[in-house]
């Protein structure tokens, strides 16, 4: 009762803040791309005890629609680099991006349980021949040292500012000591600020009253331009 009840109030704030067209747009896609994938991905997990605190939230996919939607707008250049979901849960991301033509697709996640269910979700995938090396990272963030070869960091709000503003850290030095075109694709943005001192807006998904999601390119520091 307690997960439905969830799912109802998750509901009616949608319609309150997206509008009810948007809302059902958000709906209609959650049925299309699970069928399609063959995965299950739409339950809400709690994180076991000893993680979960103010820093680190719950699991709770980001939505299909506001997915491709922003999947579309990232440069084909940036897809030949490699992809990583921060807080990667049950591997949706993931998959969406190995769907959107990224080969190295990589996803870290403090829950050794929800990248289980992400590698079995992975593995349901097979029939789309996705054409993809999945490498998975059981990390904290705060600690995470980004791989060279990323050109896309994936967030959908995985945890509070101070973490936040660590990954951010993380993301800059990575871009300074092996320059790139980097780009940050950002849902649910509540830390935008945290970005905005060293990225650029590149694009803006907003609803009713809701910043939806952002992409965000690394602003390269002068002495880089040359």
């Amino acid at each position: 009762m307690r997960r439905i009840a969830q799912y109802v109030f998750y509901f009616f704030v949608s319609v309150k803040n997206r509008g009810l067209i948007f809302t059902f747009r958000l709906i209609f896609n959650e049925v299309k791309w699970e069928r399609k994938l063959g995965i299950s991905t739409l339950q809400i997990e709690n994180f076991p005890a000893e993680i979960i605190n103010e820093e680190f939230y719950h699991y709770q996919g980001a939505s299909y629609y506001i997915l491709q939607h922003m999947f579309d707008r990232i440069p084909k250049e940036v897809r030949k680099g490699a992809f990583i979901d921060y807080g990667c849960g049950k591997g949706r991301a993931m998959i969406m991006a190995a769907v959107n033509g990224f080969k190295n697709v990589q996803g870290i996640d403090l829950s050794e349980k929800l990248i289980s269910i992400a590698r079995t979700n992975i593995s349901q995938c097979k029939q789309l021949n996705l054409d993809a090396d999945f490498i998975f990272h059981c990390e904290n963030a705060e600690t995470f040292v980004l791989p060279p070869a990323i050109s896309l960091v994936y967030l959908f709000n995985p945890f509070g500012e101070s973490v936040m503003k660590k990954v951010v850290e993380a993301c800059v030095c990575s871009a300074n000591n092996t320059p790139r075109e980097f780009y940050v694709l950002y849902i649910n943005p509540k830390h935008l600020d945290c970005w905005l001192s060293a990225f650029d807006t590149v694009y803006t998904l907003k609803s009713k009253k809701y910043n939806e999601a952002v992409l965000l390119k690394y602003r390269k520091p002068e002495s880089i331009l040359g």
